[in-house]
């Protein structure tokens, strides 16, 4: 049997009284505009909150028009056109009595790893799906610097896209930097996986850190190459042209024109990588080599140089102390350390 009391407030405005009725349900509590709030239902809360109803995405709770699930109406707590219904827990807490824990993993986003869940997601509503506030790219920059995503030259593909989460997951993954994947495997999702079934693997393919020499955002350099790389196969040798590939190899393996160390690729101390790119017209490192893998060893690549009459054919064979090389631009050639 419900008891009501009834406080009656009369206001005039331009001739029309206003009452305000309070009314108490036992087990319930007080709503907004003089209704009443059913634990079960939550139904009067959408006379006074109707906007909460009105994204094309609605949370669960509210598709149902519950608010209970998460707002807490013991105690009478809401005032009138000031407060709310506390909810029942602070934070990720509140979620997780619905939504599985998503800060178990190795990499947690920031969002979720600090409980703030609603910096995503819209509790109520939204125009977006998952109830996201922005959609794409935008919603990643509220909080992530634009500076190195934007105004690069070539930017990689899901960045121009704002499809980040082609390689991020949003709330945790096993991987640093919430990539879905590890390298390279991540990387194969759109590029050639034939990259890594070669004879002779690239290290940096093998090792999964293709981020040594690409830059996985974007850059001002083709490829997404970190630092600039020429596309001319001839050309005079320079440090500073080579300069991502001495990132990780010793310059004196180009420069030395003998050596009993700085390369295994020589015939007795001739360093026969002098020979190919000094002077005016040397060779491209891409001439002879492939940058991720090749059916051949020391990833020397079987064609290159073009198409046509610009093609070079590359025959190569490594042998305990050297090895044998048969090419369209030289007969075949044996060299022993």
């Amino acid at each position: 049997m419900r008891k009501i009391l009834c406080n009656v407030v009369g206001v005039l405005a331009a001739s029309l009284s206003v009452h305000l009725c309070l009314s108490i349900v036992a087990g319930g509590a007080m709503a907004a505009d003089g209704g009443t709030i059913d634990p079960a239902s939550g139904k009067p809360c959408y006379r006074c909150h109707p906007s909460k109803l009105d994204g094309t995405y609605l949370h669960e709770p509210l598709s149902g028009r519950e608010c209970t699930p998460c707002h807490n109406t013991e105690g009478g707590n809401h005032q009138f056109k000031k407060g709310l219904f506390a909810v029942k827990a602070k934070g990720a807490k509140l979620c997780y009595d619905c939504h599985d824990n998503l800060s178990v993993e190795k990499s947690v986003h920031g969002p979720i790893r600090e409980g703030v869940c609603v910096d995503c997601h819209a509790p109520h509503n939204s125009p977006n799906k998952k109830l996201l506030r922005f959609t794409g790219s935008g919603l990643c920059f509220e909080c992530h610097d634009k500076k190195g995503f934007e105004k690069k030259k070539f930017p990689h593909a899901p960045v121009a896209d704002g499809a980040c989460l082609d390689c991020h997951a949003p709330h945790q993954a096993k991987a640093a930097k919430l990539i879905k994947q590890l390298q390279p495997l991540i990387c194969f999702n759109c590029h050639d996986s034939a990259l890594a079934d070669g004879k002779s693997v690239h290290m940096p393919v093998a090792s999964g850190e293709c981020e040594s020499c690409h830059a996985v955002h974007g850059s001002d350099n083709a490829r997404l190459l970190k630092t600039g790389f020429p596309a001319e196969y001839n050309l005079p040798y320079g440090d500073d042209r080579y300069a991502l590939c001495f990132t990780c190899h010793d310059s004196k393996s180009m420069t030395e024109e003998e050596t009993e160390k700085s390369t295994a690729f020589r015939n007795g101390r001739q360093n026969l990588h002098y020979l190919h790119v000094s002077g005016s017209n040397g060779l491209n490192c891409t001439m002879c080599h492939d940058v991720h893998s090749s059916r051949q060893e020391r990833l020397i690549k079987e064609k290159s140089g073009g198409k046509g009459k610009d093609e070079v054919t590359i025959a190569y064979k490594a042998s305990s102390d050297g090895g044998t090389c048969t090419a369209s631009c030289h007969d075949t050639v044996t060299y022993k350390r």
